[in-house]
């Protein structure tokens, strides 16, 4: 990449290609990569974002949030352009952010972000709107450096991991939202991690395509 990056985000924009953007290091910076192997330099971010977090709406639009601002940003992947989205209630870093279905209403989906250093609180975004509305509050306490991810059949978030009071976790919590933002609930698993962990990444594996891994049920 152009620019040393300590945890940026990132988010595809194609098949072929993904944006990575801001971090430690490179507050505005942007860089789209290939899997050709070529890198080029992105348009670059009006106001940094040292630990930010990414999610691609359509294939046409992303948001990018947190780093310690209340400032969200679009991009359009068509115009290679970033402007001024609608501002979070609370500053945050170290958060997590992801996008999810209304379960009565797959038309209808929600850029849900959540903790971040010392803070429980969600904040839930319906795609189309430009308030963000308060949502549940995280159920153990105030988590940072977890990361979350969009089941394959975008009905619901999974966070994985993070870190609690210094205490690094294993366990592994979802959120669903039915008929409203006043309907999205967190839940426990009952699995957990082998391994507790933060700052760490996760991608979820369509089953079909991959026979050898092991069952642990």
């Amino acid at each position: 990449m152009f620019a040393h990056r300590i945890h940026p985000s990132a988010f595809p924009l194609s098949d072929t290609t993904w944006m990575v953007a801001v971090g430690f290091g490179a507050p505005t910076s942007t860089e789209i990569l290939s899997l050709d192997s070529s890198t080029r330099q992105s348009a670059s971010i009006p106001k940094g974002l040292a630990v930010g977090c990414a999610v691609k709406i359509n294939e046409t639009t992303a948001l990018i949030m947190g780093g310690n601002q209340l400032n969200t940003y679009y991009y359009s992947i068509v115009d290679n352009k970033w402007s001024l989205g609608p501002s979070v209630n609370v500053s945050r870093k170290t958060q997590s952010c992801g996008l999810v279905e209304d379960l009565s209403d797959s038309s209808t989906k929600y850029i849900v972000l959540t903790g971040g250093k010392n803070m429980a609180t969600t904040e839930i975004l319906q795609v189309g709107t430009d308030s963000w509305v308060r949502g549940p509050d995280f159920p153990n306490s105030r988590i940072f450096g977890a990361h979350m991810r969009t089941t394959l059949d975008g009905k619901a978030l999974v966070l994985s991991g993070g870190s609690v009071d210094s205490q690094d976790q294993k366990q592994l919590y979802s959120i669903q939202c039915d008929k409203g933002i006043s309907g999205c609930e967190w839940e426990k698993l009952p699995m957990e991690m082998e391994h507790a962990r933060r700052w760490h990444t996760s991608v979820f594996l369509p089953e079909s395509e991959y026979p050898c891994i092991p069952d642990h049920n």
